[in-house]
């Protein structure tokens, strides 16, 4: 290898490592923020009653860094809980933060339960979770990033058709069926099942039916087959006797007698 290749080999290697530095030293995120971001916990957890989630972003201490949730409509931001909630009187005072517009009205309410942050009544659908660093530290950089889905319930998986419905049968009695479904969907489906359980109830009386008819042929059979001779000798006597006595009333008959 000839010289002046090694040497243009260096210095592509040389610039290169100075590029990364100069990367790195241009980014406004510290390795505490990083950090922090790291070890952030996001998670949701579906409220039964509601049939909606709470999401809770765990980990939210330094306040340098905040998450940001939002599925291109609806946005939410987990914040650390500001220390000026202690001065609040009611202990649901210090541990709820209300964020309101310029005309007094509510955006969102956060929970704090320890170092949790907590939305509630959150509705389904697929967000993405942003972590960067809180204005205050003049850093817009994106820390982090992850997807999020909350699984849509199906609000049919309520209606009283439901009760009592296998649904690997009908699957549109899951709470958590994968596809749209529409009022009449529903109801021409949920006919065609309950129209095909009928069906299927039916055949088994049939078939009982049929069974019986053959047990009592095969019982009258096998009563044949097994007194055949008791039978014939009976009827043979039968016969004999039945015989005689009217041999005997023949004798006994005078004239002018009737039969």
């Amino acid at each position: 290898m000839s010289c002046k290749r090694i040497f243009l080999i260096l210095t592509f290697f040389a610039a290169s490592t100075i590029n990364i530095n100069n990367v790195k030293a241009d980014s406004c995120v510290t390795d505490a923020m990083q950090q922090e971001a790291d070890q952030l916990q996001i998670y949701s957890t579906f409220n039964e009653s509601t049939k909606t989630y709470d999401v809770t972003v765990e980990g939210l201490t330094s306040g340098n860094i905040f998450v940001y949730l939002t599925d291109g409509n609806s946005e939410y931001q987990f914040i650390k809980r500001p220390d000026w909630l202690d001065d609040e009187l009611t202990e649901e005072a210090r541990n709820t933060l209300e964020t309101v517009d310029e005309n007094d009205n509510v955006i969102q309410t956060i929970y704090y339960e320890d170092n949790k942050a907590i939305i509630k009544n959150i509705t389904s659908e697929k967000y993405t979770a942003v972590v960067r660093p809180s204005t205050s530290t003049g850093c817009a950089e994106t820390i982090r990033s992850e997807k999020m889905s909350l699984e849509s319930y199906n609000v049919y998986a309520d209606d009283p058709r439901c009760a009592n419905i296998d649904i690997e049968e009908f699957p549109m009695c899951d709470p958590w069926y994968d596809g749209s479904i529409t009022e009449d969907s529903f109801t021409n489906n949920y006919n065609k099942y309950q129209q095909q359980l009928e069906e299927e109830n039916q055949e088994p009386e049939e078939e009982i039916v049929e069974e019986e008819k053959k047990d009592v042929g095969d019982q009258i059979f096998e009563f044949l087959s097994k007194y055949y001779i008791h039978i014939i000798v009976g009827i043979v006597i039968i016969v004999i006797v039945g015989t005689i006595i009217q041999a005997l009333i023949k004798r006994r008959k005078k004239p002018g007698d009737v039969l």
